[in-house]
């Protein structure tokens, strides 16, 4: 094979790989702008329950569910960092179910997974950084 063909495909693969990156992140940018959206609800007055989806039971008792919009909100607790999310309605009405707080905070639809810090990523103070620093502040 040509060498000059096999840069060229080995150009190609980069370019596909970083486009598709450029669209995750542009994705990703989308979805933490995203606070509130507006969503088809399902309530049903039997068992007090408002869903995005008809619920089977609901279906199978043959309660009579309304369809009608609503606004879905997003929110984590300020303590713990819990998400929800609440429709139809300002803020959310119970308490975190992780902390028993009810500190919410509005938050975007998106959440950042945040993965194990790499080894360069992690703050560690060492002995003689300590030492230099005493040093340092005792001239």
């Amino acid at each position: 094979m040509n060498v000059g063909a096999l840069r060229e495909k080995e150009i190609e693969r980069t370019t596909d790989y970083f486009n598709a990156l450029e669209k995750f992140e542009t994705n990703e940018e989308k979805l933490m702008n995203i606070q509130e959206m507006k969503v088809t609800v399902y309530f049903c007055p039997v068992c007090k329950s408002a869903t995005t989806k008809q619920q089977p039971k609901c279906i199978e008792a043959g309660h009579l569910v309304r369809k009608g919009p609503a606004i879905k909100k997003f929110f984590k607790c300020n303590s713990c960092s819990l998400r929800t999310h609440v429709i139809g309605m300002p803020y959310p009405d119970h308490a975190c179910t992780k902390c028993g707080k009810s500190a919410w905070v509005k938050c975007s639809m998106y959440h950042e997974k945040k993965g194990p810090k790499l080894e360069n990523e992690r703050l560690v103070l060492r002995a003689e950084d300590i030492v230099a620093q005493e040093n340092f502040l005792n001239r």
